[in-house]
């Protein structure tokens, strides 16, 4: 079991389990190497899955659109690591998800979302790449308004 603390690699510090989304532990850490913070997520060593969702990583790799959480690094898993685990940028703010619980959005904020969306997604679509979960979970919008996209196919 993974707790606060633990490092991964010998770089990533664990320090806030955020969720366990289809059984894939997402942590907020920090690299110890480049002082930043990052977003894991961390799939079992076994699991049925791993090996596509460790390609599919990399493939994500190719959005360099600021509004995506960008794949830093899709790493398999080694000896005495709890699983493989792709490390994401990480950018604090709220999901729509959490904002829609203090009431619906204004035609102007919702308008201003999906134009952001949109804007992202557009030049990946022409290209045959497609986010392939996209809800109000994992797109983000922070403190200064910016909109970022969570798990680009690595959510799939």
């Amino acid at each position: 079991m993974l707790s606060v603390g633990a490092q991964l690699g010998g770089r990533f510090r664990l320090e806030q389990e955020l969720g366990r989304p289809l059984g894939t532990m997402t942590w907020r850490a920090f690299d110890l190497k480049l002082h930043r913070p990052v977003l894991m997520h961390i799939l079992a060593s076994n699991g049925a899955h791993t090996t596509e969702v460790l390609a599919a990583a990399r493939r994500a790799a190719v959005a360099t659109d600021s509004r995506f959480l960008r794949v830093l690094d899709a790493v398999a898993a080694g000896p005495g690591d709890p699983g493989a685990y792709i490390v994401c940028e990480f950018a604090p703010g709220r999901s729509i998800s959490e904002l829609l619980q203090s009431g619906p959005l204004s035609a102007l904020e919702a308008a201003w979302i999906v134009r952001e969306l949109a804007d992202a997604l557009a030049p990946l679509h022409s290209q045959g790449i497609f986010h392939e979960r996209l809800n109000p979970d994992n797109v983000i919008v922070t403190s200064t308004g910016n909109v970022k996209i969570v798990g680009l196919l690595i959510q799939a």
